[in-house]
């Protein structure tokens, strides 16, 4: 029931009944480019590293499961820095901080009282701890481009710092998880007289930029304790080894090689090469390999043999001198 007061008199009338309408806004108004790439990146991203995975799991197989299975443990180190780059990694990890530093909020209806509203649902708690753990990624680049200087360290550095860096991530996140902003200001501004009127009734911010550059900062100030901690407090003597050229620079401190150095000479399982960019081949008597790092063909003649302390787990191994 409505009622209407005016200068001489008073109307009193019921309303009818109106649908409600319903507008859809233009998709070419909404902007979708950066998250529709970071989606490819990522999409591609994970793709590398599956069939890389399967071709992996292959060499395993044919090489009689004759494989170092813990160089495998460094799959996303030396894989992602070898058949990814720096860059990826740096925007995969980006990524899970901005999803973590970014509130749900879900728009639509069924509300009380209300035609649509806003839900924000409680962040799932496996989803927090999984995106926390892709801060590795920025664990290896930082692993890797100061590796020159850690040698021989940059195995612990990298696997406490990831573990120090996802525990401490998922901790914040989990109990103080990024809650959505509301700021209700209705202003209006005429675009063109007697024709188009625009108005903006309030801002919904769903994003922290402190809380993005704060993860951040924890994934650096993990990686600089870490690395404090073994240069002072767990010094190990240094012991220089000549690697081979073929071996990715994370793979030199990464791999394992106590039981597969046989008289000054490297086998490699084929397996690990695959992680560290050379596609092997075996035909006939030789060893075809393809650097994906050089993007170079090599050829290495198989010998013969003859020694009856060879150790077999490294027959179909890829000797590389020392």
């Amino acid at each position: 029931m409505v009622r209407f007061e005016g200068d001489v008199g008073t109307v009193t009338t019921i309303s009818k009944e109106d649908s409600v309408l319903t507008y859809y806004p233009d998709k070419g108004e909404i902007p979708h480019n950066v998250a529709y790439f970071y989606r490819s990146v990522i999409t591609y991203f994970s793709g590398v590293l599956f069939v890389l995975a399967g071709l992996v799991s292959l060499y395993i197989l044919m090489n009689g499961c004759y494989t170092e299975f813990f160089n495998i443990l460094s799959f996303n180190f030396v894989a992602g820095s070898v058949w990814l780059g720096r860059l990826f990694m740096l925007l995969r990890g980006a990524v899970a901080f901005i999803l973590l530093a970014t509130a749900e909020m879900h728009f639509g209806t069924g509300h009380d009282f209300l035609i649509y509203g806003f839900t924000c649902p409680t962040p799932f708690w496996f989803s927090t701890i999984l995106a926390a753990s892709e801060m590795t990624w920025l664990v290896y680049i930082i692993d890797d481009i100061v590796s020159v200087f850690t040698k021989q360290l940059c195995q612990n550095i990298a696997i406490k710092g990831c573990i120090l860096g996802t525990t401490v991530c998922a901790i914040w996140s989990l109990a103080s998880p990024v809650k959505h902003t509301v700021t209700v200001a209705r202003t209006c501004s005429i675009e063109a007289v007697d024709f188009q009127v625009l108005c903006t009734s309030g801002l919904v911010e769903i994003g922290n930029s402190a809380r993005f550059l704060g993860l951040m900062g924890v994934t650096v100030a993990t990686c600089v304790a870490v690395f404090l901690h073994e240069i002072f407090l767990n010094v190990r003597p240094y012991v220089e080894i000549q690697h081979s050229f073929f071996l990715y620079s994370a793979a030199k401190n990464e791999f394992i090689r106590d039981d597969w150095d046989y008289r000054n000479i490297y086998y490699l399982d084929k397996a690990s090469a695959l992680l560290t960019g050379l596609i092997t081949l075996d035909i006939a008597d030789c060893i075809y390999i393809f650097d994906t790092k050089t993007w170079r063909f090599h050829t290495i003649p198989r010998e013969k043999a003859n020694d009856p302390d060879f150790p077999p787990h490294c027959a179909n191994c890829i000797p590389l001198a020392t």
